[in-house]
């Protein structure tokens, strides 16, 4: 899971959803309510503009999922079940682009966990910064329960994060990110820019584009935990001449 940037909407889509919402809010079943019109919404610009928002400008990589990193995004998903949380389900702050695995009835369809006093227990990726809350051990591909937040913990679960078929993604990513970072190191004094652009592109296209931050993160440590000792030098040398394009992909 990946920090992403929540990009604002045009005034006429944003007009749009307030106008949704206040039919939701004054109806006496807004639950109801809710349902109905989200079942009944037809493509006009206001959701065509809110879907193109949220897999171009805002999804990570190719239209990826915002729970798994790995999928295609093909789901506006409400953050807040719009059944439980009729109050949000025309509120753009609340969306999310999803896959249909991590937005099925096998994970978080309509679930949302809550503390004692009613916090969610879910990582929004708009509005926290995931890797803080999910460790992650490149050996195995795991988030690690043990040692993360009740947030990261809750959202391992509710999600799936760690589910088998994002365990390989995680280890191929990082594996390639090694390679790459080989690549760079032989091309960096004798290669033409392009090539250089051409591996650039290709970090930033990974199927699990949110451990490219665990990786840096580990190689910016005075003792890297997870980077192998014959690889911590190549790789400092390639940071000291790219970390901004590194950053830029972050």
């Amino acid at each position: 899971m990946k920090r992403i940037r929540r990009r604002p909407l045009s005034d006429h889509a944003t007009q749009y959803l307030r106008g949704l919402q206040a039919e939701v809010d004054g109806a006496s079943d807004p639950a109801a309510a809710a349902a109905a019109l989200w079942a009944s919404r037809k493509a006009n610009r206001a959701f065509d503009e809110i879907r193109e928002t949220l897999k171009t400008k805002m999804a990570a990589g190719c239209e990826r999922c915002m729970f798994c990193g790995d999928s295609a995004g093909t789901d506006i998903e409400h953050f807040r079940p719009k059944s439980t949380f009729p109050d949000h389900a025309f509120r753009w702050e609340n969306y999310l682009l999803a896959c249909s695995t991590c937005n099925g009835p096998t994970y978080k369809g309509t679930k949302f966990p809550q503390d004692p006093a009613g916090n969610p227990l879910l990582l929004d990726p708009t509005a926290d910064r995931p890797a803080a809350h999910l460790p992650f051990e490149p050996r195995t591909g795991l988030f690690e329960e043990d040692s993360a937040t009740d947030k990261g913990r809750e959202t391992i679960r509710t999600v799936g994060l760690n589910r088998e078929i994002l365990l390989r993604g995680r280890k191929q990513t990082w594996n390639a990110i090694l390679r790459i970072v080989r690549d760079l190191w032989e091309t960096l004094d004798a290669g033409p820019p392009e090539a250089i652009d051409e591996l650039f592109h290709e970090l930033g296209a990974q199927s699990s584009p949110e451990i490219v931050r665990y990786f840096l993160e580990d190689a910016l440590r005075p003792e890297p935990a997870f980077i192998a000792p014959r690889w911590v030098a190549m790789t400092r040398s390639v940071l000291e001449r790219t970390l901004y394009r590194w950053r830029r992909l972050l």
